[in-house]
Protein backbone atom coordinates (compact mmCIF):
# COMPACT_ATOMS: atom_id res chain seq x y z
CA UNK A 1 0.00 0.00 0.00
CA UNK A 2 1.79 2.97 -1.18
CA UNK A 3 1.42 6.76 0.75
CA UNK A 4 -1.57 8.26 -1.23
CA UNK A 5 -3.74 4.84 -0.97
CA UNK A 6 -2.88 4.39 2.76
CA UNK A 7 -3.52 8.23 3.51
CA UNK A 8 -7.08 7.37 1.60
CA UNK A 9 -7.88 5.12 3.52
CA UNK A 10 -7.02 6.62 7.41
CA UNK A 11 -8.69 10.11 6.40
CA UNK A 12 -11.93 8.76 3.89
CA UNK A 13 -11.95 5.35 6.30
CA UNK A 14 -12.70 7.67 9.39
CA UNK A 15 -14.62 10.45 7.32
CA UNK A 16 -17.54 8.73 5.82
CA UNK A 17 -19.05 6.77 8.89
CA UNK A 18 -18.75 10.32 10.50
CA UNK A 19 -20.19 11.58 7.59
CA UNK A 20 -23.09 9.12 8.10
CA UNK A 21 -24.03 9.67 11.67
CA UNK A 22 -24.31 13.42 10.71
CA UNK A 23 -26.60 13.10 7.79
CA UNK A 24 -29.19 10.70 9.60
CA UNK A 25 -28.60 11.80 13.21
CA UNK A 26 -29.38 15.53 12.47
CA UNK A 27 -32.52 15.20 10.58
CA UNK A 28 -33.97 12.65 13.09
CA UNK A 29 -33.23 15.54 15.66
CA UNK A 30 -35.10 18.07 13.53
CA UNK A 31 -37.93 16.01 12.25
CA UNK A 32 -38.61 14.59 16.04
CA UNK A 33 -38.63 17.52 17.73
CA UNK A 34 -41.06 19.16 14.94
CA UNK A 35 -43.14 16.16 15.03
CA UNK A 36 -43.64 15.82 18.35
CA UNK A 37 -45.56 18.41 20.47
CA UNK A 38 -44.51 17.51 23.18
CA UNK A 39 -41.09 18.11 22.59
CA UNK A 40 -41.64 21.86 21.41
CA UNK A 41 -40.30 24.12 23.96
CA UNK A 42 -38.65 27.21 23.40
CA UNK A 43 -34.91 25.52 24.41
CA UNK A 44 -35.85 22.72 21.92
CA UNK A 45 -36.16 25.06 18.87
CA UNK A 46 -32.25 26.07 19.68
CA UNK A 47 -31.47 22.39 19.39
CA UNK A 48 -33.39 21.96 15.85
CA UNK A 49 -31.29 25.49 14.77
CA UNK A 50 -28.13 23.82 15.88
CA UNK A 51 -28.65 20.63 14.18
CA UNK A 52 -29.73 22.52 11.10
CA UNK A 53 -26.42 24.30 10.71
CA UNK A 54 -24.56 21.25 12.13
CA UNK A 55 -26.30 19.21 9.47
CA UNK A 56 -24.98 21.66 6.81
CA UNK A 57 -21.98 21.42 7.94
CA UNK A 58 -21.91 17.59 7.17
CA UNK A 59 -22.78 18.39 3.51
CA UNK A 60 -20.23 21.22 3.58
CA UNK A 61 -17.24 19.58 4.97
CA UNK A 62 -16.82 16.46 3.11
CA UNK A 63 -17.05 18.36 -0.34
CA UNK A 64 -14.23 20.57 0.85
CA UNK A 65 -12.42 18.21 2.29
CA UNK A 66 -12.71 15.79 -0.99
CA UNK A 67 -11.31 18.89 -3.01
CA UNK A 68 -7.86 17.80 -1.43
CA UNK A 69 -7.66 14.60 -3.31
CA UNK A 70 -5.03 14.99 -6.41
CA UNK A 71 -7.34 13.46 -8.52
CA UNK A 72 -10.01 15.56 -7.63
CA UNK A 73 -8.07 19.21 -7.53
CA UNK A 74 -9.47 20.22 -11.05
CA UNK A 75 -13.54 19.93 -9.83
CA UNK A 76 -13.36 20.55 -6.25
CA UNK A 77 -10.31 22.86 -6.31
CA UNK A 78 -12.17 25.05 -8.78
CA UNK A 79 -11.73 28.42 -7.52
CA UNK A 80 -15.14 29.30 -7.65
CA UNK A 81 -16.26 26.30 -6.25
CA UNK A 82 -13.62 27.21 -3.69
CA UNK A 83 -14.94 30.92 -2.82
CA UNK A 84 -18.31 29.37 -2.61
CA UNK A 85 -17.80 26.60 -0.10
CA UNK A 86 -15.14 27.42 2.00
CA UNK A 87 -16.55 30.82 3.65
CA UNK A 88 -19.63 29.23 4.06
CA UNK A 89 -18.49 26.34 5.77
CA UNK A 90 -16.19 28.98 7.98
CA UNK A 91 -19.51 30.75 8.81
CA UNK A 92 -21.32 27.77 9.34
CA UNK A 93 -18.71 26.32 11.96
CA UNK A 94 -19.08 29.72 13.65
CA UNK A 95 -22.82 29.47 13.63
CA UNK A 96 -22.25 25.89 15.51
CA UNK A 97 -19.95 27.55 17.70
CA UNK A 98 -21.90 30.39 18.51
CA UNK A 99 -25.74 27.83 19.30
CA UNK A 100 -23.43 26.00 21.96
CA UNK A 101 -23.31 29.18 23.79
CA UNK A 102 -26.72 29.97 23.63
CA UNK A 103 -27.28 26.57 24.87
CA UNK A 104 -25.08 27.22 27.77
CA UNK A 105 -26.63 30.27 28.51
CA UNK A 106 -29.96 28.52 28.68
CA UNK A 107 -28.54 26.17 30.80
CA UNK A 108 -27.08 29.06 32.93
CA UNK A 109 -30.79 30.34 33.59
CA UNK A 110 -32.18 26.93 34.16
CA UNK A 111 -29.66 26.05 37.13
CA UNK A 112 -28.33 30.00 38.45
CA UNK A 113 -32.15 31.93 37.85
CA UNK A 114 -34.11 28.58 38.69
CA UNK A 115 -37.25 30.83 39.78
CA UNK A 116 -37.23 32.73 37.08
CA UNK A 117 -36.14 30.65 33.96
CA UNK A 118 -39.60 30.42 32.94
CA UNK A 119 -39.84 34.41 32.41
CA UNK A 120 -36.47 34.13 30.98
CA UNK A 121 -36.72 31.54 28.41
CA UNK A 122 -39.70 32.29 26.13
CA UNK A 123 -40.43 31.61 22.65
CA UNK A 124 -40.02 34.73 21.40
CA UNK A 125 -36.33 35.33 23.23
CA UNK A 126 -35.41 31.79 21.79
CA UNK A 127 -36.40 32.99 18.24
CA UNK A 128 -34.79 36.45 18.98
CA UNK A 129 -31.76 34.32 20.23
CA UNK A 130 -31.88 32.35 17.18
CA UNK A 131 -32.16 34.89 14.60
CA UNK A 132 -29.12 36.95 16.01
CA UNK A 133 -26.83 33.98 16.31
CA UNK A 134 -27.25 33.16 12.43
CA UNK A 135 -26.51 36.58 11.34
CA UNK A 136 -24.00 37.27 13.83
CA UNK A 137 -21.81 34.55 13.13
CA UNK A 138 -22.41 34.53 9.60
CA UNK A 139 -21.88 38.33 9.07
CA UNK A 140 -18.57 38.40 11.21
CA UNK A 141 -17.38 35.61 9.15
CA UNK A 142 -18.50 35.73 5.24
CA UNK A 143 -17.14 39.31 4.26
CA UNK A 144 -13.92 38.40 5.47
CA UNK A 145 -13.55 35.47 4.06
CA UNK A 146 -14.39 35.99 0.40
CA UNK A 147 -11.00 37.23 -0.75
CA UNK A 148 -9.28 37.76 -4.58
CA UNK A 149 -8.34 34.74 -6.04
CA UNK A 150 -4.41 34.42 -6.07
CA UNK A 151 -1.97 34.68 -8.66
CA UNK A 152 -0.80 30.92 -7.69
CA UNK A 153 -3.78 29.32 -6.55
CA UNK A 154 -3.00 25.90 -8.01
CA UNK A 155 -6.74 24.29 -7.67
CA UNK A 156 -5.97 23.26 -3.40
CA UNK A 157 -8.98 24.45 -1.59
CA UNK A 158 -6.87 24.75 1.83
CA UNK A 159 -7.82 27.69 4.16
CA UNK A 160 -4.51 27.34 5.55
CA UNK A 161 -2.83 28.18 2.02
CA UNK A 162 -5.52 31.11 1.34
CA UNK A 163 -5.35 33.09 4.48
CA UNK A 164 -3.28 35.04 5.63
CA UNK A 165 -2.13 35.49 9.16
CA UNK A 166 -4.47 38.38 10.66
CA UNK A 167 -7.46 35.94 9.01
CA UNK A 168 -6.02 32.89 10.81
CA UNK A 169 -5.94 34.73 13.82
CA UNK A 170 -9.59 35.91 13.42
CA UNK A 171 -11.08 32.21 12.79
CA UNK A 172 -9.06 31.27 15.67
CA UNK A 173 -10.55 33.87 18.24
CA UNK A 174 -13.56 34.46 16.61
CA UNK A 175 -14.50 30.72 16.48
CA UNK A 176 -13.34 29.43 19.37
CA UNK A 177 -11.65 31.36 21.95
CA UNK A 178 -14.74 33.80 22.53
CA UNK A 179 -16.87 30.93 22.58
CA UNK A 180 -14.67 28.89 24.76
CA UNK A 181 -14.36 31.92 27.62
CA UNK A 182 -17.84 32.53 27.53
CA UNK A 183 -18.31 28.42 28.07
CA UNK A 184 -15.90 28.13 30.58
CA UNK A 185 -17.18 31.48 32.82
CA UNK A 186 -21.37 29.87 32.88
CA UNK A 187 -20.24 26.83 33.60
CA UNK A 188 -17.70 27.95 36.41
CA UNK A 189 -21.24 30.16 37.82
CA UNK A 190 -23.10 26.91 37.07
CA UNK A 191 -20.87 24.78 39.42
CA UNK A 192 -20.33 26.81 42.23
CA UNK A 193 -24.36 27.35 42.11
CA UNK A 194 -25.25 23.44 41.86
CA UNK A 195 -22.73 22.98 44.89
CA UNK A 196 -24.48 25.54 46.64
CA UNK A 197 -27.84 23.55 46.31
CA UNK A 198 -26.37 19.95 47.08
CA UNK A 199 -25.26 20.96 50.46
CA UNK A 200 -28.59 22.67 50.98
CA UNK A 201 -30.16 19.16 49.80
CA UNK A 202 -32.51 21.47 47.52
CA UNK A 203 -34.75 20.12 45.50
CA UNK A 204 -33.39 21.12 42.31
CA UNK A 205 -30.02 19.76 43.22
CA UNK A 206 -30.33 16.72 41.31
CA UNK A 207 -31.60 18.70 38.31
CA UNK A 208 -29.18 21.20 37.80
CA UNK A 209 -26.24 18.44 38.85
CA UNK A 210 -27.12 16.49 35.94
CA UNK A 211 -27.35 19.92 33.61
CA UNK A 212 -24.53 20.61 35.00
CA UNK A 213 -22.75 17.82 33.87
CA UNK A 214 -24.40 18.23 30.40
CA UNK A 215 -22.81 21.37 30.01
CA UNK A 216 -19.31 19.96 31.40
CA UNK A 217 -19.59 17.17 28.26
CA UNK A 218 -20.35 20.26 25.67
CA UNK A 219 -17.46 22.18 27.28
CA UNK A 220 -15.04 18.96 27.07
CA UNK A 221 -15.95 18.06 23.28
CA UNK A 222 -16.12 21.91 22.14
CA UNK A 223 -12.40 22.38 23.52
CA UNK A 224 -11.26 18.83 22.26
CA UNK A 225 -12.40 19.41 18.83
CA UNK A 226 -11.26 22.91 18.39
CA UNK A 227 -8.08 22.85 20.26
CA UNK A 228 -5.94 20.89 17.95
CA UNK A 229 -7.23 23.09 14.98
CA UNK A 230 -6.62 26.08 16.87
CA UNK A 231 -3.19 24.79 17.37
CA UNK A 232 -2.61 24.00 13.85
CA UNK A 233 -3.65 27.11 12.72
CA UNK A 234 -1.07 29.25 14.82
CA UNK A 235 1.63 26.55 13.36
CA UNK A 236 0.51 26.54 9.86
CA UNK A 237 1.54 30.72 9.93
CA UNK A 238 4.99 30.25 9.90
CA UNK A 239 5.23 26.16 9.21
CA UNK A 240 4.17 25.15 5.98
CA UNK A 241 5.37 21.63 5.62
CA UNK A 242 3.10 20.18 8.05
CA UNK A 243 2.02 16.29 7.90
CA UNK A 244 -0.78 15.90 6.05
CA UNK A 245 -1.76 13.17 8.84
CA UNK A 246 -1.94 16.07 11.32
CA UNK A 247 -3.95 17.98 9.14
CA UNK A 248 -6.67 15.68 8.46
CA UNK A 249 -6.85 14.57 12.28
CA UNK A 250 -7.48 17.87 13.07
CA UNK A 251 -10.26 18.67 10.24
CA UNK A 252 -11.65 15.25 11.53
CA UNK A 253 -11.58 16.41 15.33
CA UNK A 254 -13.52 19.60 13.86
CA UNK A 255 -15.85 17.91 12.02
CA UNK A 256 -17.22 15.45 14.90
CA UNK A 257 -18.14 18.44 16.51
CA UNK A 258 -21.08 18.66 14.47
CA UNK A 259 -22.75 14.87 14.95
CA UNK A 260 -22.04 14.45 18.62
CA UNK A 261 -24.23 17.23 20.02
CA UNK A 262 -26.97 14.90 18.61
CA UNK A 263 -25.60 12.39 21.73
CA UNK A 264 -25.20 15.24 23.93
CA UNK A 265 -28.04 16.89 23.68
CA UNK A 266 -30.94 15.13 22.05
CA UNK A 267 -29.75 11.79 23.26
CA UNK A 268 -30.10 12.75 27.04
CA UNK A 269 -33.47 13.93 27.00
CA UNK A 270 -35.51 11.49 28.35
CA UNK A 271 -39.03 12.74 26.14
CA UNK A 272 -37.08 12.70 23.10
CA UNK A 273 -35.81 9.09 23.75
CA UNK A 274 -39.58 8.09 24.33
CA UNK A 275 -40.70 10.26 21.35
CA UNK A 276 -37.79 8.61 18.74
CA UNK A 277 -38.42 4.96 19.90
CA UNK A 278 -42.22 5.62 19.43
CA UNK A 279 -41.75 6.92 15.80
CA UNK A 280 -39.09 3.78 15.12
CA UNK A 281 -41.96 1.57 16.11
CA UNK A 282 -44.86 3.00 14.00
CA UNK A 283 -42.39 2.81 10.97
CA UNK A 284 -41.11 -1.22 11.76
CA UNK A 285 -44.83 -1.30 12.21
CA UNK A 286 -45.85 -0.31 9.04
CA UNK A 287 -42.91 -1.68 6.91
CA UNK A 288 -43.47 -5.25 8.40
CA UNK A 289 -46.94 -5.58 9.02
CA UNK A 290 -48.04 -8.88 6.81
CA UNK A 291 -51.61 -8.54 4.88
CA UNK A 292 -53.67 -11.58 5.99
CA UNK A 293 -54.03 -13.87 3.20
CA UNK A 294 -56.98 -14.95 2.99
CA UNK A 295 -61.20 -14.38 5.44
CA UNK A 296 -59.44 -17.48 7.28
CA UNK A 297 -56.24 -15.85 8.48
CA UNK A 298 -58.59 -12.92 9.79
CA UNK A 299 -60.69 -14.85 11.64
CA UNK A 300 -57.69 -17.24 13.37
CA UNK A 301 -56.33 -13.11 14.22
CA UNK A 302 -59.41 -12.50 15.64
CA UNK A 303 -60.02 -15.41 18.06
CA UNK A 304 -55.75 -15.43 18.82
CA UNK A 305 -56.83 -11.74 20.11
CA UNK A 306 -59.50 -12.83 22.45
CA UNK A 307 -57.16 -15.25 23.87
CA UNK A 308 -54.61 -13.12 24.66
CA UNK A 309 -54.64 -10.27 27.30
CA UNK A 310 -53.21 -6.53 26.84
CA UNK A 311 -49.86 -7.95 29.46
CA UNK A 312 -49.65 -11.05 27.23
CA UNK A 313 -51.10 -13.48 29.47
CA UNK A 314 -53.18 -16.17 27.89
CA UNK A 315 -57.11 -15.16 28.67
CA UNK A 316 -59.91 -17.73 28.90
CA UNK A 317 -61.92 -18.29 25.92
CA UNK A 318 -65.42 -16.35 25.22
CA UNK A 319 -67.24 -19.31 26.37
CA UNK A 320 -65.82 -20.19 29.29
CA UNK A 321 -66.27 -16.70 30.27
CA UNK A 322 -70.07 -16.61 29.19
CA UNK A 323 -70.22 -19.62 31.38
CA UNK A 324 -68.71 -18.33 34.60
Amino acid sequence: MDDETGFAVYYYGLYFPMFLINVIGNPIVICTILRHERLRKPTNYFLVSLATSDLLIGILYPIYSLGHLPALYGILGHWTLCMAVLPVLNGLLTVSAFHLVGLTITRYICIVKYYKQNELITPRRILVGIVATWLLALGSTLPRYIIEKPANYNNTCKYELLYSPDEKWGMLIGQFLIPLLVMVALYLKILITVKKKMKMKCHSGIESKRRAILVLTLLCWFALSYIPLSMYLVVSVTVHNISRYVSATVRLLAYSNSLINVFIYAGRLKDFRKCFISDIRKICSLCFVREPSSRNDDSVGIQGIGLMSIDGIPGRHPEEEASS
